[in-house]
């Protein structure tokens, strides 16, 4: 079976199966760019943690009341 030379994408565009892998490529690039982005925030965000969750809600509790 011959492999296409092109493909037909969304937007009615003709791409070239090199173009297509080299957009991949760069999605793959990006996904792990993102990945690795994610993780050092959540690692540096002090405000995830659970303590500093629970004085939040304590903070909204009691300024709720007044």
């Amino acid at each position: 079976m011959k492999r296409p030379s092109q493909i037909l994408c969304k937007d009615s565009k003709l791409l070239s199966i090199a173009e297509v892998e080299q957009r991949l490529a760069m999605l793959a690039e990006l996904e792990q760019l993102l990945k690795r982005r994610s993780e050092a925030v959540l690692r540096s965000s002090s405000f995830l943690s659970d303590e500093t969750l629970a004085g939040r809600n304590t903070q909204r509790s009691t300024s709720n009341l007044s």
